[in-house]
């Protein structure tokens, strides 16, 4: 897919204007507005909609732009703003780190390597070797996990009557939740992370569009 839409790409200018400034990225958004048409009622291409592909950083601030005023809104009438498909493999892996890194990702990383470094954003290769032994090791210990996942629900349960009896704190809450993160790391922001990155060099459509909504679950999560 990724190999037909570079095929149907040809550049049209390269500009100046600082793009990480918000003065520029307005400036280009203008010019790429002019090209379009998107927002514009009296441009040759009324009534069509346009793709604006871009990085995760510029993404966001287009986001927050486009809908944090109402003046704009003519522009999201007919414009798909598309986060570049290579950019949310790449930062799935920040996100990952940024939420897991403390109570997950850090100790095991560090029991694989312990003389190693890492870094606040790991290398992109060392983060996708690290997950695929995290993986791969997975099977070994899920039925263990799921064993002590059915225990503590069943504890918390107790508990919870007992609590609203005596009218005391579940102590066994947090431990029931930290479990269930683990199990959500396994069963779900893994395999998304890595499968996505497999559609996104076939050619499969279908396939690339399940796993491209997942990954956008993945975020929102």
């Amino acid at each position: 897919m990724l190999i037909l839409f570079f095929r149907s790409f040809h550049p049209v200018d390269i500009y100046a204007d600082n793009v990480n400034s918000t003065e520029g990225l307005l400036r280009v958004l203008r010019r790429v507005q002019e090209i379009e048409g998107f927002g514009l009622l009296e441009h040759d291409r009324t009534g069509c909609y346009s793709l604006l592909l871009v990085d995760v950083s510029i993404y966001w601030r287009l986001f927050r732009l486009l809908y944090s005023y109402s003046g704009l809104a003519p522009l999201r009438h007919d414009l798909f703003l598309s986060f570049g498909f290579w950019h949310a493999y790449s930062y799935a892996h920040i996100a990952l780190w940024n939420e897991f890194r403390l109570t997950f990702l850090g100790p095991a990383f560090f029991a694989l390597f312990p003389d190693q470094t890492l870094l606040d954003r790991p290398k992109l290769i060392q983060s996708t070797t690290f997950l695929m032994w995290m993986r791969l090791a997975y099977p070994q210990f899920k039925t263990e996990l799921m064993k002590a996942l059915q225990h503590l629900k069943t504890v918390l349960a107790a508990d919870d009557i007992a609590g609203v009896e005596y009218d005391s704190c579940n102590t066994n809450r947090a431990r029931y939740v930290h479990m269930l993160n683990l199990y959500s790391l396994f069963e779900f922001c893994v395999p998304v992370i890595q499968d996505y990155l497999v559609v996104l060099k076939s050619k499969n459509w279908d396939e690339f569009r399940c796993c491209f909504r997942r990954c956008g679950s993945f975020f929102l999560y």
